[in-house]
């Protein structure tokens, strides 16, 4: 068996080297390594993971003044989701995104407990498909990543009437014990 290179060693060889020099050797480890191909893909993702949560965030009005409620865009919401979902093609980062929606959706109705029924349902739903692909997940990677953030969303959705807290109780209770 051949002794690998110490990192520090190898850093030094790669300093040494022309972009057009290193682009070859990288591009060959791209096309071998299934590993390589996930971290360059999310890698790529990331800055638009980044733009697509500031969009959804800014979906969700801040400004309460004068007691007068301001309702969030939720088509427009739905609509980053969906268009996220057809570019992306790293369902860890399509489920961040996701998990970072029910947040923002959440952090905003917590002040009022309630809010139009109309509201909750989508809220639901996603919630529950988090659920399903958390589920299926069999290295536990999923839920190592967003499980501190889903537990949040649960006891969050405690504050939460319209069914909408019995709603997330027995989703996340199907997989995970609170």
């Amino acid at each position: 068996m051949k002794k690998q290179l110490a990192l520090p060693v190898l850093r030094k060889q790669l300093d040494a080297l022309e972009k057009e020099e290193l682009i070859q050797p990288i591009a060959q480890i791209y096309k071998t390594s299934a590993d390589a191909h996930l971290m360059v893909e999310e890698a790529a993702w990331e800055p638009l993971l980044s733009e697509y949560q500031k969009k959804l965030a800014k979906t969700f009005p801040k400004n309460r003044a004068s007691g007068i409620m301001k309702y969030p865009n939720l088509k427009q919401s739905n609509q980053l989701l969906k268009d996220f979902k057809r570019v992306c093609k790293v369902p860890k980062l399509v489920l961040s995104l996701e998990v970072y929606y029910l947040e923002v959706a959440t952090a905003y109705q917590l002040p009022f407990g309630d809010i139009y029924s109309n509201y909750y349902p989508h809220l639901i739903k996603l919630f529950d498909d988090v659920i399903k692909q958390w589920s299926k997940d069999k290295s536990g990677e999923l839920q190592v990543l967003y499980f501190t953030r889903m537990q949040k969303l649960y006891q969050d959705s405690l504050k939460i009437g319209r069914g909408y807290k019995e709603a997330i109780q027995e989703n996340f209770s199907a997989v995970f014990e609170p």
